[in-house]
């Protein structure tokens, strides 16, 4: 249930305790607990900008729509909650688009959020897309209202046609609200907007605002290397092959460390360095590459993209030095499985996609 203010009358010295005074009572606690679960920390969004029911868990009302938010749809598009694919809580919206020009998809919109005209917060969201036909858009709309809450106009701060396989979670900073007089925004986020080609499939959102909802889970199957020497002037296989179980779309980054050392030679008459280079693979897709000059070792991260990759896999190494180079991955070097983030710079029009965390 939704806020109900106790009123003044209901507690007067003498009065009884009423059931439905306690039923009120009850309610708000629910509707409080409901709001911190969903990512909103309790507090008014008009109050403290933040986004409320974040995780799009709450649904106090039973109406099917996540609380402190309106879902809207465009011409033909259908969505609800997906229990079985979610990064955050129990559940993610999802929206449809059904094909055919003009058609499908919607968005979700925040209450009004305080925006502090000198410094906007960065805005967190997790979001995926699949489609059988087309691409489907995907954007971030802030829509700017002035002191008594009178619309004065809208930014696009995200807006994107390029999607990486499974969940990535975006980070927007550095936003400019253009309009001056700004002092609330609601948010829109909108999954697969009108397309006059047409596209069937589907976007996800989840984690709204919550920073870092677990990006990064470290890899439970033995990936511990002991120390091999290199040998060759090209690519040969080395070290040992490991079986790994990959989470199905989740996770799109494979970070497995490694330590790295070429080596120093004499020619007769003058040392010589050999640099060594490893690199790890699945199938026929490669991670990047650590390497070291000469005999100095070299500590890095094999990074391999996993997206669209589930279920039983092997994992194999790569090297190529002369010179007595050597590489290891010891088991005090943590390896990870990692969500891809999406480092959005409103203000300077750029975006990059990673493993780590982007610094906001």
């Amino acid at each position: 249930m939704p806020y109900i203010a106790v009123t003044d009358s209901e507690i007067q010295s003498g009065e009884p305790i009423s059931q439905s005074l306690m039923q009120k009572i009850k309610d708000n606690f629910d509707d409080h607990e409901a709001k911190i679960a969903g990512g909103g920390g309790g507090a008014s969004a008009g109050a403290v900008g933040e986004i409320l029911n974040g995780s799009l868990e709450a649904d106090a009302d039973g109406d099917g729509v996540p609380d402190n938010f309106l879902v809207n749809y465009y011409p033909g598009g259908t969505g609800g909650y997906d229990t079985t694919d979610y990064v955050h809580g129990t559940k993610s919206w999802r929206f449809d688009l059904h094909g055919g020009a003009n058609t499908g998809g919607g968005y979700l919109e925040t209450d009004y959020i305080f925006a502090n005209r000198l410094f906007f917060k960065p805005i967190w969201l997790a979001y995926k897309t699949s489609a059988s036909s087309g691409t489907s858009r995907v954007q971030v709309v802030a829509r700017c209202f002035n002191k008594t809450k009178a619309y004065i106009g809208e930014v696009v701060i995200w807006n994107t046609v390029t999607h990486l396989s499974g969940w990535s979670l975006v980070v927007i900073h550095h936003i400019n609200s253009t309009y001056n007089d700004t002092e609330y925004v609601k948010l829109r986020f909108i999954g697969g907007a009108v397309d006059p080609a047409g596209v069937v499939g589907s976007v996800w959102f989840d984690a709204i605002g919550v920073e870092g909802y677990g990006g990064r889970a470290t890899v439970p199957e033995s990936i511990v290397q002991p120390r091999v020497w290199i040998y060759s002037w090209g690519w040969s296989a080395a070290g040992s092959v490991f079986n790994i179980s990959i989470p199905a779309g989740k996770y799109q980054w494979l970070v497995v460390p490694v330590t790295v050392s070429g080596a120093v030679g004499w020619t007769g008459e003058m040392e010589e360095a050999y640099p060594a280079d490893v690199r790890c693979y699945i199938d026929s897709a490669y991670s990047s590459v650590v390497s070291s000059p000469n005999a100095t070792a070299v500590t890095g991260n094999c990074v391999l993209n996993i997206g669209g990759m589930s279920g039983a896999k092997q994992l194999r190494f790569q090297a190529k030095g002369l010179g007595n180079g050597w590489f290891e991955s010891p088991a005090s070097l943590r390896k990870f499985y990692a969500t891809n983030f999406r480092d959005v710079d409103h203000g300077a029009g750029t975006e990059a996609d990673t493993y780590v965390k982007p610094a906001v």
